[in-house]
């Protein structure tokens, strides 16, 4: 979800992508259900699941605050946003989740813009 809402946010300044410690065999269909029912994304096949490895190296690493132990990593920057992981709720625990990402994305772009 954090890929495609910054992505459309503002893939136009910067690209953002999305990964985790572990990889999943799909996005989870809910996701992809609630970013289109609340912002209209469309999170075709070129948002699969990715380990952090693949998308290395990057300007700055954002961790969701999942409880999960990431590794060690070079960035020039690093956030936590301290979200809660969807995995196993609802649609409206996704759509929670992604009204989260949405704000925190936001700010984000607004750093990179004003960089």
């Amino acid at each position: 979800m954090a890929e495609a809402i910054a992505n459309h946010l503002g893939g136009d300044i910067a690209t953002f992508l999305s990964a985790g410690t572990e990889i999943a065999e799909r996005v989870d269909p809910l996701a992809r259900e609630a970013v289109f029912n609340l912002f209209g994304i469309v999170m075709d096949d070129d948002y699969r699941p990715k380990l952090i490895e693949e998308t290395l190296p990057v300007d700055l690493i954002v961790t969701m605050g999942c409880d999960v132990a990431c590794p060690a990593t070079v960035s020039k920057g690093r956030e936590d946003w301290k979200l809660t992981d969807p995995t196993g709720g609802s649609i409206q625990v996704f759509e929670a989740s992604a009204k989260d990402i949405y704000e925190h994305v936001l700010g984000l772009v607004d750093q990179v813009k004003q960089r």
